[in-house]
């Protein structure tokens, strides 16, 4: 893979806390630790024209994390948390923000089309502006770009819509257990999460290396979940 990026695509903003304010997002992060293994991290987002934006860009550069932002007019995202139960933090995510407005360019697709893995996620693809770029971005990627799915389901700001289409250009899906809940009711799916360990442990075991087993694992819990009851009898040629 000759491509050179490892980008993380989406939101950039700053978490506004009552002491102060922290840079939040998760591409940013992923970018980040990226480029801790050796590779050139790269964030893709948007910022405004105004000082927190101006600040995101200070914060960046201070981690020595590289970056394309595009600076539109709209205001750089903010997260207002309130801490005032300590158990129960409160996060007002505000979306008429400039992340909601990434700008598909000329220069951006030219990062695409040199990009070897992208981590990307829901969130920014609440606005409309950002949802068309992040799907072109990733159509223009190289055939065999990494394309990570950090789903990250916050609150009213994903549709099915939104993640059908994510998860039919991903080839990683990151979710947690609240999320993997989330998209099973949306979507009708039948938990098959034994199905799935015991068949990939079964492969294993047989000597089938480990792609290879949690490729069977998929293709065994997929046909589970269309028959009634958790123990049907797997067709000899998935096993």
């Amino acid at each position: 893979m000759d491509a050179r990026f490892v980008v993380g695509l989406g939101e950039v903003l700053w978490d506004m806390f009552p002491k102060g304010k922290r840079l939040g997002g998760a591409p940013a992060n992923f970018a980040y630790h990226a480029a801790q293994f050796g590779h050139e991290g790269l964030v893709v987002s948007a910022i405004g024209l105004d000082k927190l934006g101006s600040a995101i860009i200070a914060e960046l550069d201070k981690h020595a994390l590289p970056y394309h932002l595009d600076r539109v007019p709209y205001p750089t995202g903010t997260v207002d948390v309130d801490l005032s139960n300590p158990n129960a933090p409160v996060y007002t995510i505000n979306t008429k923000v400039a992340w909601s407005h990434i700008p598909f360019t000329d220069e951006l697709r030219a990062i695409a089309a040199n990009t070897k893995a992208v981590c990307f996620g829901s969130l920014a693809q609440w606005g409309r502006e950002s949802r068309a770029s992040i799907r072109l971005f990733l159509d223009n990627c190289p055939a065999d770009c990494l394309k990570i799915c950090d789903i990250n389901l916050r609150q009213k700001y994903y549709t099915k819509a939104t993640i059908r289409e994510s998860l039919r250009r991903a080839d990683i899906l990151k979710l947690n257990e609240d999320e993997l809940d989330i998209i099973t009711r949306l979507f009708g799916f039948k938990m098959a999460g034994d199905s799935f360990t015991g068949s990939f442990i079964g492969a294993y075991l047989n000597g089938a290396p480990i792609l290879e087993a949690h490729a069977i694992a998929v293709q065994v819990s997929a046909y589970v979940c269309t028959q009634k009851g958790a123990m049907p009898i797997i067709p000899s040629e998935l096993n």
